[in-house]
């Protein structure tokens, strides 16, 4: 600005009342005074002159910024969020000195910074609609670094991402009074925000979990960089966001109240649960800092605050008040040790204990859950003063007798399967009930349970882990001894089954030693105890072999003993030793086959033997390994059943070089050729039908699909094919015209030179109308095409096809028990379904198939629940797209929501144009499903032949998630997508 230094005495300038450049308009010279006046200098000497040296700075435009257009204002924005990160500091900033000491000196803003901090300037968003866009002034605004949260107005994306671009910009937006929703700095004003957010309504129901992460993270965030004190504190309230039930409210501290707020400073889930039933106010926080939020909080509001793990459920069990005794029968029976191993395994294996104290956790575990006692009742009510629940199960904590209530059931097999949620609070560990829950389901599965007790091998596999390592959790949490009578018990029952029942028993006075001297004394092996001692640390199968011992007989004995004992044998493991073998020695393999039907490829005569056998599916090991070999088969055994599967096969032995190119290379050489031969020749058959005036007969097919069937046939896997081969072989296979010359050269079939330019462009309209037609749905005879723009006149075809039948439908669907799933490794079997060549309908497509089974499931839930809107209940994306609001939200994990009373009715859509009887669950939805409250239900609607009025059907499925019914669901498809960041070097 010209002709605007300042001068002035000091008593102005305290006073700010300094005379203002002549360049400075009323509007800018207005906000200028205001900026100034919260700048204020102190200790100035009135009387005396101050001066700045270096001219004010104000920003072109910024006295019309009211007055642009929509448009003109966010650029304006974007253009000041550049300038932050490269102003110079005289831009925003003038220093003032006293005119004969440059040491007295203080700082005011400049115009420009005026405006920047004063005016309203910033894009600010609305929350549940982004297009929305309102200006506020820098310290009413807030901005966030990455996606802007749904409940919060923050500053528009293509401004704030200016700003949080380069450091310098960022810092600037903060001295200017901008907040950033993830800056520790602003913990207490997001802990009141939220706060005021809630209380104002302006927190919808499909944007409690965010928000809900959001309150805790405010909190975390004030106790890790505040020493002391609380958000609410010198406020003239203290909102406080808190969980009650199935909603949240703000509740004020500062009123008196005879409830009492509960903070969540422990993870003890059962507790938690209880007085969220009870409907007493808890501050959910789930965070390391938790407990010192609790602290900050009973320091500040006393006994209006209390701990959760401060507070004790008065229990009853059948009326009468439990008390924890000795009088209830053990959870764990002497004959399931095998559950202490699991559990032990599920801790070590599934948990987050500390690898270092790994031991202590483990044993301090086992030592726990060995006092479970486990009552069983027709009725288990807990509560806390008036308010009461009634309860599934519960567990009990008690130094000496840890109890387990139950209600009473009929089936006892699923006794320990019902405990697992009492049994992770009492073991300390709850996080793991449902790992454990799912372990058993699958072991009874297996066929294990009261009747068959399971080996470590079982209980690996259904954990996914070595037996090594499980077999590693079960010595840690025995003592010494009991480890080494493991293993020495059994190999006297080899030699005498009479003395090993004897010493199988709690009563036994005999020490490992003297049985380890008595197994020495017998064995024809020169073994001393000391080293079988020692051997029988490193397991069962080191003893054996150190006292010769065969394993067959060893087997039989261990079988005799019965539980807790088990064959030391793992078939599995040995069938995986025997595919690795074959994986790694695949290519010799198949080169055998090749030049054993390498004859046969060269006369022309049909492959088929050959291509059964190159899958390798009947090369399997020998049954009989797993009786005579632990833990794996000697190499040369297993050469020599390669070699006897080659010879069954007519094939040499491995090592045979019958000179053929490898087999990989060719392949990829073979298919190339291939594909180009089938696209000319479908022009060249196109062209030459069209000539003639034949029907289009499509032959010899798509060019990828004319690959896979010579490749099916096993043409592509001995030499390199040519046009001759292939085209010989398509006549054989029926993909050449019947009629048709046998050859691809123009001159030969008689036509013209341009004769394939035609071909193609006829092909590129057959291609045209054929994506055409996958995009498109007939739904009862009209067709539509899966566009957005036809959403309504799909949702209206939908309605039309609805039929009485389809309404009056109860849903009901019994589903039979799931098929286990093959173990058949990769490799093993018949050719696979290559993943990139899948035929998927169109997304377009997927999309109107989803619509419009919602479209159909809405209408069938009007029937069963008269009243009921889409504005009301539906809360999918769908919703965006055809209603035009913001009430869908995809992040919530269902479709449907019927709000029943006290239930919550949750209804997933899946919808399929056919009968096919599968579905994918998306991760939010899997986490909805996962994660229900008492008063919640999950169910999967799912509609089959959903385009068809007539054969549309609807299916009530239950929860995949709910262990009652894990049993009908078998996981199949696609696999799972992650997503991770790679660290900087």
């Amino acid at each position: 600005m010209p002709d605007s230094l300042l001068n002035g005495r000091g008593d102005a300038f305290m006073g700010n009342y300094f005379t203002l450049p002549r360049a400075l308009t009323a509007g800018a010279g207005n906000l200028w005074r205001r900026a100034t006046g919260r700048a204020r200098p102190e200790g100035r000497r009135p009387q005396t002159t101050y001066l700045s040296r270096s001219p004010l700075y104000r920003l072109a435009g910024q006295d019309d910024h009211a007055r642009f257009p929509g448009p003109a204002r966010m650029a304006y924005a974007r253009l000041i969020a550049h300038g932050l990160a490269t102003w110079p500091h005289e831009t925003l900033t003038v220093t003032v000195r006293r005119y004969n000491d440059g040491t007295d000196a203080f700082d005011l803003p400049t115009p420009a910074a005026a405006f920047l901090s004063e005016a309203e300037w910033l894009p600010v968003t609305a929350p549940r609609d982004r297009s929305n866009v309102t200006y506020r002034k820098a310290r009413e605004a807030w901005s966030d670094r990455g996606d802007a949260l749904p409940f919060a107005a923050v500053i528009a994306s293509r401004v704030r991402s200016l700003i949080h671009a380069r450091p310098a910009a960022e810092a600037r937006a903060a001295r200017l009074g901008i907040r950033t929703w993830d800056d520790p700095a602003t913990a207490a004003d997001r802990v009141l925000l939220l706060a005021q957010l809630l209380e104002t309504g302006q927190v919808p129901d499909t944007v409690v979990p965010p928000f809900r992460n959001a309150y805790e993270d405010a909190w975390t965030d004030f106790v890790r960089h505040r020493s002391a004190g609380t958000p609410l504190d010198r406020q003239g309230r203290a909102p406080l966001v808190v969980t009650r039930g199935t909603t949240i409210e703000v509740i004020d501290l500062a009123v008196a109240a005879t409830d009492p707020v509960f903070v969540q400073d422990t993870d003890e889930r059962q507790r938690l649960r209880m007085l969220e039933q009870c409907e007493l106010p808890v501050l959910r926080l789930r965070r390391p800092e938790a407990s010192a939020v609790a602290d900050r909080l009973v320091a500040a509001f006393g006994a209006r605050v209390h701990r959760i793990s401060g507070v004790h459920p008065a229990v009853t069990v059948d009326g009468i008040p439990f008390t924890s005794s000795d009088a209830p029968p053990l959870l764990v029976q002497p004959d399931q040790d095998w559950f202490a191993d699991l559990v032990a395994a599920v801790i070590d294996l599934r948990g987050r204990s500390v690898r270092a104290s790994r031991t202590d956790v483990l044993r301090r575990a086992n030592t726990m859950l060995r006092r479970i006692r486990v009552v069983e009742a027709d009725r288990i009510e807990a509560g806390f003063g008036g308010a009461t629940i009634e309860a599934r199960h519960l567990a009990v904590p008690d130094d000496a007798h840890p109890t387990v209530l139950l209600l009473r059931s009929p089936d006892r097999q699923r006794l320990l399967e019902r405990a697992t949620a009492a049994v992770g609070e009492l073991l300390g560990h709850p996080s793991l009930d449902e790992s454990l829950r799912l372990a058993l389901i699958e072991l009874a599965r297996n066929g294990y349970g009261p009747d068959q007790s399971p080996s470590p091998a079982a209980i690996a596999e259904v954990l996914g882990e070595p037996v090594a390592r499980v077999e590693e959790v079960r010595a840690a949490i025995r003592r010494p001894d009991e480890v080494t009578l493991e293993v020495l018990v059994p190999l006297i029952a080899t030699l005498d089954p009479a003395r090993a029942h004897d010493l199988d028993g709690d009563d036994t006075t005999v020490t490992p030693g003297e049985i380890a001297a008595w197994l020495c004394d017998r064995s024809d092996a020169t073994a001393t105890p000391d080293a079988l001692l020692q051997a029988a640390t490193e397991g069962l199968d080191a003893a054996r072999r150190l006292l010769g011992i065969e394993l067959r007989p060893l087997n039989a004995a261990i079988r005799a003993l019965g539980a807790p004992y088990h064959p030391l044998t793992d078939p599995e493991g040995i069938a995986q030793q025997f595919r690795a073998f074959v994986a790694e020695r695949t290519g010799p393999i198949l080169d055998a086959l090749r030049a054993a039907f390498l004859a046969d490829f060269r006369a022309g005569r049909p492959l088929d033997r050959y291509v059964a056998q190159r899958t390798l599916a009947t090369l399997g090991p020998d049954p009989e390994w797993a009786l005579d070999y632990f833990p794996t088969v000697p190499a040369a055994r297993m050469i020599e059943r390669v070699n006897a599967w080659l010879a069954a096969s007519g094939a040499g032995d491995l090592g045979v070089d019958a000179g053929l190119e490898p087999l990989d290379r060719l392949r990829i050489g073979n298919r190339t050729a291939a594909l180009s031969w089938a696209a000319e020749a479908a022009r060249v058959v196109r062209a030459y039908e069209t000539q003639r005036g034949l029907t289009p007969s499509g032959l010899p097919g798509e060019p990828t699909a004319v690959a896979d069937a010579a490749n099916g046939a096993g043409i592509l896997d001995f030499e390199p094919v040519d046009a001759d081969r292939l085209l010989a072989w398509a006549a054989d296979t029926k993909l050449w015209p019947a009629g048709m010359p046998h050859s691809t050269d123009l001159g030969t079939l008689g036509l013209p030179a341009d004769a394939l330019d035609l071909a193609r462009k006829q092909q590129r309209e057959i291609r045209d109308r054929r994506e055409l037609e996958r995009r498109t749905v007939q739904i009862d005879g009209v067709r539509l095409v899966a566009d957005e723009t036809n959403y309504a006149g799909i949702a209206a075809a939908v309605r039309a096809s609805i039929t009485p039948e389809f309404r009056a439908a109860n849903g009901r669907t019994s589903l039979e028990a799931a098929a286990r799933p093959s173990r058949r490794a990769p490799g093993w079997g018949g050719p696979g379904t290559t993943a990139a060549r899948q035929s998927r309908p169109p997304e377009a497509k997927l999309a109107a198939i989803g619509l419009a089974g919602e479209i159909a499931a809405l209408e069938w839930l009007k029937e069963r629940y008269p009243g009921l809107n889409e504005l009301q209940c539906w809360h999918s994306g769908y919703r965006n797209q055809l209603l035009g609001d913001d009430g869908g939200d995809d992040t919530l994990g269902y479709d449907i929501l019927v709000e029943q009373g006290r239930r919550r009715l949750m209804f997933e859509v899946k919808a399929s144009d056919s009968d096919a009887s599968e579905f994918l669950l998306t991760p939010a939805e899997i986490t909805r499903a996962r994660g229900l409250k008492r008063n919640e239900r999950y169910t999967i609607l799912f509609i089959t032949n959903v385009l068809q009025g007539a054969e549309r059907r609807i299916h009530l499925l239950p929860n995949p998630f709910d262990p009652a019914h894990s049993g009908v669901y078998r996981p199949i498809g696609d696999g799972v997508r992650y997503r991770f960041t790679i660290a900087s070097p």
